[in-house]
């Protein structure tokens, strides 16, 4: 009887070894594996949607350079400085100063300020042409006069100092301080309260009337321009 009870035992002891171990051990495999698999197929889906964002990206940014190349060469002169500006800082497209000046003086033709302080700042560097300060000086004029103050400040430093092959001018440096100034650029206002001391009341009086003048004229100008 003892006998008996020790081989149920062991039999119990054999078969309770041989059935849980392994049911055991497969249980915690595929628990692992699980974990393993989830974390893995989180990256790649989260890797597969960063794909598809920059595709879209990529795709959308295309259409947007397509659509800007077309209105470029319809004629509007937004688009042309905008597309040259793009080629002048490499912006969606390979940089190339030939291609930017292009575009640009497309822009410029057709009275664009920006477009003429962009090409201006070209020949006063020598990006994508020779070097030329007097070049460069008649685009800044012609940006100055279309109401850009950054032009109308350079201008006023120019005449101020003699420089870009401009003549030494203090009153008309001056004015297109004050104009600079009156549009909001603050250092041209500053330097057109230092100026204002060299100068006699009476030419004070006189530049600051053509200042008035002058910006009469260009609200004029400007608000025929948006007539349709």
């Amino acid at each position: 009887m003892l006998t008996g009870l020790c081989l149920l035992m062991m039999i119990r002891t054999v078969c309770t070894s041989s059935s849980e171990r392994p049911l055991l051990m497969f249980l915690r495999f595929p628990a692992w594996l699980a974990r393993a698999s989830l974390l893995r197929a989180g990256w790649v889906l989260i890797l597969s949607l960063v794909s598809l964002l920059f595709a879209a990206c990529v795709w959308a940014q295309s259409d947007e350079l397509a659509a800007l190349q077309a209105r470029a060469e319809s004629g509007e002169s937004a688009a042309q400085f905008a597309l040259g500006a793009r080629y002048l800082h490499g912006e969606g497209v390979e940089a190339d100063n030939f291609e930017a000046l292009r575009w640009l003086t497309l822009a410029a033709d057709q009275g664009n300020a920006n477009a003429q302080y962009n090409i201006a700042v070209m020949y006063l560097n020598g990006l994508g042409v020779i070097q030329d300060q007097a070049e460069a000086l008649d685009w800044f004029v012609k940006a100055a006069n279309n109401g850009d103050r950054q032009s109308q400040f350079t201008l006023g430093v120019a005449l101020f100092n003699g420089q870009m092959g401009a003549v030494q001018n203090v009153p008309e440096a001056y004015k297109w301080f004050t104009l600079a100034g009156a549009g909001g650029h603050q250092s041209a206002a500053a330097n057109a309260v230092l100026i204002q001391e060299l100068l006699p009341p009476a030419e004070v009086a006189r530049v600051q009337d053509e200042v008035r003048q002058w910006i009469e004229q260009f609200n004029a100008r400007l608000a025929s321009s948006q007539q349709p």
